[in-house]
């Protein structure tokens, strides 16, 4: 199938018969020529079985109104985008760390409202805070909803602002300023998400402002880079185990890749430095 997609210039989705599963699909919607053109439902009911005769457009048109369904001009796409910065983070559990719900490329910014899921047993949110650009053209901010969900994976933020004027701010900026935690006791690296799973933005008057998203990775190592026994803390324990290995390089014995920080090839005064930096961490402090 992709070698006949490849000769052909062929761009649309395509599956073969029976390695992609096409068969059991015309079989289970009593497909027996190509083109068939079915209607369904938003709930998944087909309305239309088979669509047919098509002389022309109007054939189809006629079938969509005659089932509510009504044409209109398409709009430009938006630019306005918003996102999660920084889209990809590494942390290591029990670490605390932030993230930052930003806008750009918006005009005219009146409220917005946002709800946010992630995976409660792997990373949990501690507090949700504003940010600074909804209210830097000068409008009065108005509060309605900030709520955490731990136990579900959800934050819900809403907030709006008041009055015809000033006009809302236009650019790039933060909008919501976010801090969590990593969860403790994962026996192993993993990654997760921080899903934008729903969004509106408004002018001050009400009108809807379209827009696209971006949602963000979390990877979260099992142990903190520098907890080198993994018991939740950077001691002299783990100070001794690496200096044990200073002055060595690849080749010899007691090297180890754990302890060359900056993998250049040797454990040196670069590498103890920023050990030590650390020492006195622990799990759930902020360093």
């Amino acid at each position: 199938m992709i070698a006949f997609d490849e000769q052909h210039g062929i761009t649309f989705p395509t599956i073969s018969g029976i390695q992609g599963g096409g068969t059991t699909i015309c079989n289970t919607y009593g497909i027996g020529a190509f083109p068939t053109v079915i209607l369904m439902a938003p709930d998944h009911s087909i309305i239309i079985q088979d669509l047919w005769p098509i002389n022309n457009t109007e054939n189809i048109i006629s079938e969509l109104e005659a089932h509510g369904i009504a044409q209109h001009a398409c709009d430009g796409p938006s630019n306005t985008l918003l996102s999660i910065s920084p889209q990809t983070q590494s942390v290591h559990t029990s670490e605390v760390f932030n993230t930052e719900v930003q806008i750009a490329d918006v005009e005219n910014l009146g409220s917005f409202e946002i709800e946010l899921h992630y995976d409660p047993s792997l990373i949990q949110a501690n507090v949700v805070e504003l940010g600074d650009f909804l209210g830097s053209s000068g409008r009065q901010i108005f509060p309605l909803l900030n709520t955490i969900d731990n136990s579900n994976g959800i934050i819900e933020f809403a907030v709006s602002t008041l009055g015809p004027n000033p006009p809302g701010p236009d650019g790039n900026g933060g909008l919501l300023n976010i801090e969590w935690m990593a969860t403790d006791n994962l026996p192993n690296d993993i990654m997760t998400q921080i899903d934008l799973e729903r969004a509106q933005l408004t002018e001050p008057n009400g009108e809807l402002i379209e827009h696209s998203w971006q949602n963000a990775s979390i990877e979260i190592s099992s142990c903190f880079t520098y907890d080198f026994d993994c018991d939740c803390d950077v001691d002299i324990v783990d100070i001794t185990m690496a200096t044990y290995t200073y002055a060595s390089s690849v080749g010899d014995g007691i090297y180890n890749t754990i302890y060359d920080q900056d993998n250049d090839g040797d454990i040196d005064i670069v590498d103890i430095t920023m050990l030590t930096y650390n020492y006195g961490w622990s799990c759930g402090k902020a360093f």
